[in-house]
């Protein structure tokens, strides 16, 4: 087989030739931004170009409308998979550039294939289409379904400002909180049950249990309804807040106090209390060996990336991919593509999703997670070790 060096020259050239196909392709999916569960056009544009290229493509998979696979395998051996998002946000579009998701995870499937053909490796390699990532949690869906199943190690990309190969993600419980009281006129409120007060009350006293909270941990929610009309004493509220720790232990930890603050504010006012907990999104665990192999690869591209230590001093909000980390040995790491001094989810990061520097960085990420695939398809020592890891990862939950 040939050396891994080889193997680059390879990439690079066929990298040559797909460069304007991939290119045009990042920028249909930004040019057509659809929110969570309706990537209709993502799903075709994305399906036809895998399957153009050589790949069993799958449509509708796991029974979510906007998911799929593509697969392509030379034979039994090691399965590497990869992940591809491509939900925008509501009214800015793809501000947290999951074109450039989309494209990374397109680029490294492809790349891997080439080199599976070219150099007689045998293998398969799958593109997970997984939607909804924004809010919705796909990839939970798609983890209750056993999507990742078949494969030995999943990796993805986000573009971001800076690179980073150990981001730190915080698990994350969204719940819904409603409170039913008695309606009356304003004037005569003492004959009434007031539902806002027990909203403001649960909101205030989230406000002071921050002071107790570890530093990575936080808050944040909104009322949704705070009743209709100034006249009225309100007799239903609510209100959505989400929950996030370092790790889901502390988590846990944390969510019961908050539900405790909301079942005391309906105690307080005489509200009945009805609490709903949304799907929970895990923290990421990015697997040491897989994480480290990518930073190899993107040092000899001239990237620098900081230590592990001045990474974790900054958390980057959840994923459902952190979900995907405790079924498989896994990566979600940061690809800097530019947009200095903003961050995602605004327009200008949005604007800056479309150039071709940002697709640039983008695809040289890509190809670095490629070549980490590849190792792992051609290197059972380094296969071995990251399970190991895992499986210690498991072992201590």
């Amino acid at each position: 087989m040939a050396n891994m060096e080889e193997i680059k020259k390879y990439i690079n050239e066929q990298e040559k030739i797909l460069y304007d196909e991939l290119f045009n392709l990042s920028i249909d999916i930004h040019e057509h931004p659809e929110l969570s569960w309706k990537e209709f056009h993502a799903h075709e544009v994305l399906t036809n170009f895998m399957e153009k290229h050589g790949f069993k493509v799958t449509r509708h998979a796991f029974d979510l409308e906007t998911a799929f696979v593509a697969e392509f395998s030379t034979g039994e051996g090691t399965n590497v998979g990869y992940c591809s998002e491509y939900d925008a946000l509501p009214n800015i579009g793809h501000g947290c550039g999951h074109n450039l998701i989309a494209i990374s995870g397109v680029t490294a499937a492809l790349e891997t294939k080439l080199v599976l053909e070219k150099f007689n490796i045998k293998g398969t390699v799958r593109l997970y289409g997984t939607p909804a990532e924004e809010g919705e949690g796909g990839k939970v869906y798609m983890v209750e379904r056993n999507a990742f199943d078949n494969s030995d190690v999943m990796m993805m990309l986000h573009p971001g400002t800076i690179d980073y190969n150990y981001p730190i993600y915080l698990a994350l419980d969204t719940i819904k909180v409603e409170y039913f009281g008695r309606g009356c006129h304003g004037s005569i409120p003492y004959e009434g049950i007031n539902a806002l007060d027990a909203i403001v009350s649960a909101y205030t006293n989230i406000g002071l249990l921050r002071q107790y909270m570890q530093p990575t941990s936080r808050i944040h929610g909104i009322i949704t309804n705070g009743g209709v009309y100034p006249n009225i004493i309100p007799d239903y509220t609510s209100g959505q807040f989400y929950v996030r720790a370092i790790n889901k232990s502390e988590l846990k930890e944390l969510t019961e106090k908050v539900k405790n603050i909301f079942e005391a504010a309906g105690l307080a006012t005489g509200c009945k209390c009805k609490i709903t907990m949304d799907k929970q999104m895990a923290d990421i665990q990015n697997n040491s060996f897989l994480s480290d192999t990518y930073k190899e690869f993107m040092e000899a591209e001239g990237v620098s990336i900081p230590d592990r230590e001045t990474q974790q001093k900054k958390s980057w909000g959840s994923t459902d991919m952190g979900n995907v980390t405790y079924v498989k040995p896994s990566f979600h790491n940061i690809v800097n593509v530019g947009c200095q001094g903003h961050d995602i989810h605004t327009e200008a990061f949005r604007d800056n999703a479309k150039t071709p520097e940002a697709f640039q960085k983008m695809i040289r990420g890509a190809k670095c997670m490629a070549l980490t695939g590849i190792k792992v398809l051609t290197d059972p020592e380094l296969l071995k070790n990251a399970q190991e890891e895992f499986k210690q990862l498991i072992a201590s939950q």
